[in-house]
């Protein structure tokens, strides 16, 4: 892209071709009528055993990723949240984090990422301002346990 921008510096920026590389012509368009759990359900279904997630040596099936996001979606609905409630998140990038994402859109909250690397005064702040009723960690996480106004919930 950067390339592009100063072969083409005398052109609008909109006509300068963002992926210049045969491969972009190959990605499809995400329906505009779909939501992301609706197309992750959907490959859940048509492929349940492929492997959604791995990380070292776990290996994730879009089956069990899937229950176990439809199952904290139904703890999340049991807890509150629905349409448009933010829910906070807060963990490195893990398998956990996916499922916890699914089951925020699934249950139809807010998700509210907060990166475990910012600074405490940055986190404290992300989870005053969003008034998140529930902050999901990883078991075990206890970064946020002094700083958090929210029910702390482990995945």
């Amino acid at each position: 892209m950067l390339e592009s921008c100063l072969r083409s510096i005398q052109e609008p920026l909109a006509e300068i071709e963002l992926f210049p590389y045969k491969n972009h012509r190959q990605t499809k368009a995400f329906p505009e009528n779909r939501t992301l759990s609706v197309a992750f359900e959907e490959q859940a279904t048509s492929h349940p055993h492929r492997i959604a997630v791995s990380d070292r040596d776990l290996q994730i099936s879009y089956s069990f990723l899937n229950q176990s996001a439809n199952h904290l979606a139904g703890v999340l609905a049991g807890k509150g949240i629905t349409r448009d409630v933010p829910v906070a998140l807060t963990m490195d990038r893990c398998p956990e984090l996916l499922m916890g994402i699914l089951a925020i859109l699934k249950a139809g909250g807010g998700y509210v990422p907060i990166d475990p690397g910012y600074p405490e005064a940055r986190r404290r702040y992300i989870l005053q301002d969003s008034a998140a009723p529930i902050l999901l960690i990883r078991k075990g996480d206890t970064r946020l346990t002094d700083v958090c106004p929210a029910e702390m919930m482990e995945i």
